[in-house]
């Protein structure tokens, strides 16, 4: 596959399609490890991480007789993941309050652990830490919840 190479928050990589393509590879940009990698049916015009890393939007090319799709998914969810995005809104943080430096004081090590974290996420004032962030936090926060 060709196509231009995008970081988002972490070592992870991401394959940005030059062209229309039904393919999405994220990778380890150390180890070089395939992280995940799955084929869409539909061809994939555009594509871009969320300002956090955690959600994917990605824009289908359905056909020419109906408009285009838009598809937003968490690929890859993972504790360590949540903890990387968790220490981004501490830093990005508009207030340094106990409840914002609480997410990552402790750093989530098992599932278990996640609808308490959740509650903390919707429980914090509304700007002490940015939408986008909060967005990140709960969306890859459900999805490992509803992981099988």
């Amino acid at each position: 596959m060709t196509g231009e190479e995008k970081e988002n928050h972490s070592r992870t990589r991401t394959v940005i399609p030059n062209q229309p393509s039904s393919q999405i590879v994220i990778w380890d940009s150390e180890s070089g490890r395939i992280i995940q990698d799955w084929s869409i049916e539909q061809k994939i015009q555009n594509i871009t991480f969320s300002p956090y890393g955690g959600r994917l939007a990605y824009g289908q090319i359905v056909s020419q007789n109906q408009p285009n799709a838009l598809e937003i998914i968490v690929p890859a969810p993972s504790l360590d993941k949540l903890n990387a995005i968790a220490a981004l809104c501490v830093r990005d943080g508009a207030q340094r309050t106990e409840s914002v430096s609480a997410l990552t004081r402790t750093p989530l090590n098992m599932l278990d652990g996640l609808p308490d974290f959740v509650a903390q996420i919707e429980n914090l004032p509304a700007d002490a830490i940015p939408a986008a962030c909060k967005a990140d936090l709960l969306a890859v926060s459900e999805a490992l919840m509803v992981q099988p």
